[in-house]
């Protein structure tokens, strides 16, 4: 479980200072955290959760659209199925925490609401939606080339 105080991901991640650390200018270096998190659900949906990292966000709704457009997503019933511009700023206490106090530009792309099989012994393979995580790793790959200028 996640403490403020020096929890299990700062030990993990070892973002803190000291010897074996991330250094600063290792933080400084990372523009942008981009944390998947919950998917593979039929018909997830994603919020932005940070203004900082807005821009991106709205990169991935562009993208969701034009796929859609294009015909390229499967069983996608309409052009903004999964990226929405409603808004929910601050964020769920996750893997990326110790990395936002550090400063670092996060996108927290969490399904919500959370898959009914979470933390249940039903979350197996069985319970993934291939076209769902078709669809994203498509719209993923898509922001990814956009976000390295490929």
């Amino acid at each position: 479980m996640y403490t403020e105080s020096r929890g299990p991901f700062e030990k993990i991640y070892r973002v803190d200072e000291g010897e074996g650390r991330i250094s600063a200018s290792h933080l400084q270096a990372i523009s942008l955290f981009v944390l998947l998190d919950l998917l593979g659900a039929p018909q997830p949906s994603f919020q932005n959760h940070f203004l900082a990292t807005s821009g991106w966000f709205e990169r991935l709704i562009s993208i969701e659209k034009r796929l859609h457009r294009l015909g390229l997503l499967q069983s996608h019933s309409r052009e903004q199925l999964y990226f929405h511009r409603e808004s929910i700023y601050g964020s769920v206490e996750d893997d990326h925490a110790p990395f936002l106090r550090k400063g670092v530009p996060v996108l927290h792309l969490i399904a919500t609401p959370f898959p009914r099989v979470w933390h249940t012994p039903e979350d197996t393979e069985a319970n993934l939606d291939p076209p769902t995580v078709e669809n994203l790793s498509k719209i993923l790959a898509a922001f990814l080339a956009e976000y390295l200028g490929l």
